[in-house]
């Protein structure tokens, strides 16, 4: 687990996918997950941003290694 919050730049985003998942904001399947990786090399995390113009809500999901 983290132990604090880590800003975007503190890693590299690697892949991005577009995801069936529904945003949790407006609820359209227009979502995109990018997996995170942290530069020191102990955490992998999933930004998920709605691609809605309109909406651009976004969450994290914390990898296996939380």
């Amino acid at each position: 687990m983290h132990t604090k919050p880590m800003e975007d730049s503190d890693g590299t985003f690697d892949q991005t996918e577009n995801t069936l998942t529904a945003c949790h904001k407006c609820k359209q399947q227009t979502v995109e997950v990018k997996e995170w990786n942290s530069s020191c090399g102990g955490y992998t995390d999933y930004k998920y941003t709605c691609t809605n113009p309109a909406c651009k809500h976004y969450w994290w999901v914390d990898g296996a290694d939380s």
